[in-house]
């Protein structure tokens, strides 16, 4: 167990390091730590096969085991249908399998509620020091470059979108926290500013929109209380979201006054419209919209009904650094192929693939709401998890998050321990229901 804890401890802190972008000048040194959580990743899935051989149980619905089944074979299937190389399918296996081993290990290991606190508390740790590092950032690496917006603002994490959705995540589990009162009134409001800064800075829209999700979605999921009680918690989460909301325009209208213009201008005159669609019959890499990435994919996919249903092929579409791994259609990569999950899952699973991603997601929320009300540890957490599952489904049609260790690796991780604890409860109650009845088929 100590070297479990250890494996965890170590992946946890290294994606935090591994996704800065102040390595990529260490040449292949950079590629080196690329692959440590990789490495760590494998370790801990020898873990699960040891584990498993040892206690011969796995504490999984079987509906998952029937899911992975047919995403399996759904990827696969588009690889040999599409013929794509070795080196590609290589790389479509890191992307697509590589987080099982830690929705896998809790299902194979018990962890108690003081073990998962003690990773919650450790990574709320390495979340906190995102805004000092976003600070930097903002105010003196990049204060006289040539840098406009915020998009320099990442913190340690891939972009600053990506670190915008992590924080708004933390932020969703610490308003559970304080709603169910496991966390002061003076801390939650000291750590609810430290995460919620970095996002401001860094000037990402989505913040309007998935902040009084992660705000307001754990009161209206918090049936502990009545009707009554959770209308009176509206008022101060309302007013903090507003206050929120208001300093976030503050900082952008600032920041932007000098080229004339502010956040209501970006969302009335057409701004906003532009970043989700701009109807381009071909994109050219980040630069394209949102909606349009997906437009690019359907398009790109239609001449062939093979392709719209299975795609291109697991690492087929996707660039890498090596020739030897990169697959064959790596020039769709400037349609926006790495816009949105979205898009990139239709280029390379089709919709087909998409479905089953989102059956996937859909049976994971009916799981983690079945702990939602209970008062414990495992409840708290499952309440701010059902906002951080319902945040990252609609982030996939903002930000390719397949690739995105530092929000994936935490987010499968803390699904499998949910997961498998209600799938313990389920079969403990059923147990228990059983051992009540006699042979006669009367209550004992």
């Amino acid at each position: 167990m100590r070297l479990t804890q250890f494996l965890l401890f170590s992946l946890f802190g290294t994606i935090f390091i591994a996704d800065a972008k102040y390595l990529s000048g260490l040449g292949p040194v950079t590629r080196l730590i690329d692959i440590v959580p990789d490495l760590l990743s494998g370790i801990i899935f020898l873990a699960v096969i040891i584990f498993f051989s040892i206690n011969k149980r796995l504490d999984i619905p079987v509906k998952y085991l029937i899911i992975g089944f047919f995403i399996t074979l759904h990827l696969f299937v588009g690889a040999l249908i599409n013929s794509v190389q070795p080196g590609a399918i290589f790389s479509g296996i890191r992307v697509y399998f590589k987080y099982i081993p830690l929705f896998l290990l809790p299902m194979v290991l018990v962890f108690t509620s003081r073990d998962v606190m003690r990773y919650i508390k450790f990574v709320l740790g390495l979340s906190v020091i995102q805004m000092p590092i976003a600070l930097y950032q903002r105010f003196v690496e990049f204060k006289f470059s040539d840098f406009a917006s915020g998009d320099v603002v990442r913190g340690t994490l891939t972009s600053s979108g990506i670190l915008s959705i992590y924080l708004i995540c933390a932020i969703a589990v610490l308003t559970a926290f304080y709603l169910r009162k496991r966390i002061s009134h003076i801390k939650y409001a000291i750590l609810l500013f430290i995460l919620f800064i970095p996002t401001t800075i860094n000037e990402t829209k989505s913040t309007l929109i998935l902040l009084p999700i992660a705000l307001f979605m754990p009161v209206l999921l918090d049936t502990t209380r009545g009707q009554i009680e959770r209308l009176r918690m509206f008022i101060p989460t309302a007013l903090i979201g507003l206050v929120l909301i208001g300093v976030f325009a503050a900082i952008y209208n600032q920041h932007w006054a000098k080229v004339g213009t502010n956040i209501l201008y970006f969302l009335t005159k057409g701004e906003a419209i532009d970043m989700l669609y701009k109807g381009q019959v071909r994109g050219k890499g980040y630069d394209t919209a949102r909606i349009d990435s997906i437009v690019l994919a359907l398009k790109g996919l239609s001449d062939d009904p093979v392709h719209v249903a299975v795609g291109l092929g697991m690492g087929n579409v996707a660039t890498s650094f090596s020739k030897v791994l990169g697959g064959e259609y790596e020039e769709y990569s400037d349609y926006g192929v790495r816009v949105t999950t979205i898009s990139y899952l239709l280029w390379e699973t089709g919709i087909i693939g998409v479905l089953l991603v989102y059956v996937f997601l859909y049976q994971l929320y009916k799981d983690v709401r079945y702990f939602k009300d209970d008062r414990d540890f495992i409840g708290v957490l499952s309440l701010g998890w059902c906002v951080v599952t319902v945040i990252l489904s609609i982030s996939m049609f903002y930000k390719t998050l397949l690739d995105q260790n530092t929000i994936s690796y935490l987010f499968w991780f803390i699904s499998g321990h949910i997961v498998a604890e209600s799938t313990r409860c389920r079969v403990a109650a059923l147990h228990n229901q059983q051992s009540n009845i006699s042979p006669s088929g009367l209550s004992t």
